[in-house]
């Protein structure tokens, strides 16, 4: 009797540099034999962020635009918004300054929807918008109008960091979470597998635990912190607790301490929210 028709797909999204996460949450995946493995964006602006790109290059695994990418590709550009040139987007600048051209070139060449098998599209966040993502808090209605320009029955987005898998009717919607960065309260990596068996696809989410001391090491070992720093910084910190900081950390002081530095507002911030600080 001939085998099932079986197809399985791997999503990592939203790795942010976290190349110890990469690695095992990839070394988990092998369990699965996966007919294919893409990224859904925002590989970079973390520590590791060459290592990382290495990494996909390394593997021939491709993947989509996302917003991270966008910021490093133009934070340069005569063109881009002043945000990008001021204190706050200090990590991007220093993303750029640590990525070959090859990388760079790589980066630019990502679309922005891929489409490992005919009924699968990979997307940042949505078709046109890198931040318009699913959401858990999202009803079906705006869902399915979010990605109502796509034919695929099965969509995998990232950007919220939060992972969730949903069904509507004969579609399937997976936000793959963060391979990188968790903000659901649990530091492990999250990515997702998607299956294809007998015509019906099913999806799953995977957390996979990893030394979070091997990111804060690899942030300390390059000037990712010293050159980055409080936004640097409070990043670290999600990598290693799954908890948001860096939102919170960036509101308070652009509202509260606009006049001090990232580095002396985050340890004020740190001080306050009983953090030990990295810098």
């Amino acid at each position: 009797m001939p085998a099932s028709p079986r197809f399985v797909l791997v999503v990592f999204t939203d790795v942010h540099g976290n190349l110890p996460a990469l690695e095992a949450a990839a070394e988990d995946a092998k369990f699965f034999c996966p007919d294919a493995v893409v990224h859904g964006g925002d590989i970079v602006n973390g520590p590791g962020s060459r290592e990382v790109v290495a990494f996909f290059l390394a593997k021939g695994w491709n993947g989509v635009m996302g917003n991270h990418e966008d910021y490093v590709l133009r934070c340069t550009s005569p063109r881009a918004p002043a945000l990008w040139r001021s204190e706050r987007f200090a990590p991007v600048r220093w993303t750029r300054s640590h990525l070959s051209r090859r990388h760079l070139d790589w980066l630019a060449e990502l679309p922005n929807t891929i489409s490992p098998h005919p009924e699968t599209t990979v997307v940042h966040g949505s078709p046109g918008d890198f931040r318009a993502a699913l959401r858990s808090e999202m009803d079906d209605e705006r869902a399915v109008a979010l990605y109502s320009g796509l034919s695929s029955r099965v969509v995998i987005c990232g950007h919220t960091h939060l992972p969730h898998v949903r069904e509507i009717g004969d579609s399937l919607y997976v936000d793959a979470g963060s391979c990188g960065i968790t903000l659901d309260g649990d530091a492990r990596a999250s990515y997702a597998v998607l299956t294809q068996l007998n015509g019906s696809w099913c999806g799953e989410i995977r957390w996979v635990e990893y030394d979070t001391r091997q990111v804060l090491d690899l942030a300390r070992r390059t000037s990712w912190l010293e050159e980055g720093g409080g936004v640097s910084a409070t990043m670290v910190h999600e990598m290693m607790t799954g908890i948001s900081w860096t939102t919170p950390f960036v509101r308070w002081w652009t509202t509260q301490c606009r006049e001090r530095t990232s580095v002396d507002s985050y340890r004020e911030f740190a001080r306050m929210r009983g953090m030990i600080p990295l810098l």
